[in-house]
């Protein structure tokens, strides 16, 4: 455990030195062991997110809105929802990440044909996105702050553990996202035509 901690630590302090240090044991960062982390730490967030809401809710400030609560009766339905996508968001958290990391690993396979999914020290590189989740505890931004993160770490890993250059690190990271936006588009689109 504190392996695990010690190396997650230097790898989020600083995630290109890594690459070149021969003493750092980088086999304890496995893709299970980082997704059970983030998923604690999203789970940690999305419960204090669900305390607030639930505080708010509880009429805490009633005295300067003359009895009506912050959250007026309209919104119950939209509060109960929030509790229910928060609740689902923890329990689909590991599938969404694995998902996340394999449509990576297929854009990589694509663009880049020798492919290997394991470098230095039996660590795959493409998992250093994942380190990022720690993120998610900063409260209020750890959701904005774990994304930026995550994306500067996923092109950290290309680039010093694939050893990719600056443009195919870039093209993995946007081409997920280009193909999400056109998806959407072409749902968009069927949407429209069947119901016009």
């Amino acid at each position: 455990m504190s392996n695990f901690l010690s190396s997650y630590i230097k790898f989020l302090l600083r995630p290109r030195r890594n690459y070149q240090s021969s003493s750092l044991n980088l086999s304890c960062l496995s893709l299970g062991n980082l997704i059970l982390s983030g998923w604690f730490f999203y789970s940690v967030s999305s419960f204090f997110n669900i305390s607030l809401i639930i505080f708010f809710k509880s009429r805490a400030f009633s005295f300067f809105y003359f009895d009506k609560g912050i959250f007026d009766l309209t919104f119950e339905s939209q509060v109960r929802m929030t509790l229910i996508i928060y609740l689902i968001g923890i329990m689909l958290f590991p599938f969404f990440r694995l998902s996340v990391f394999y449509i990576y690993k297929a854009v990589i396979q694509i663009i880049d044909k020798d492919y290997c999914p394991t470098g230095k020290n039996n660590f795959d590189p493409l998992t250093q996105f994942l380190i990022a989740d720690i993120f998610y505890l900063v409260p209020f931004i750890g959701r904005q702050l774990r994304f930026i993160f995550s994306l500067y770490y996923l092109y950290s890993g290309l680039r010093e553990g694939f050893r990719l250059g600056s443009v195919s690190s870039i093209m993995i990271i946007v081409l997920p996202f280009i193909l999400v936006s056109f998806f959407a588009v072409f749902l968009l689109l069927l949407g429209v035509f069947l119901f016009l």
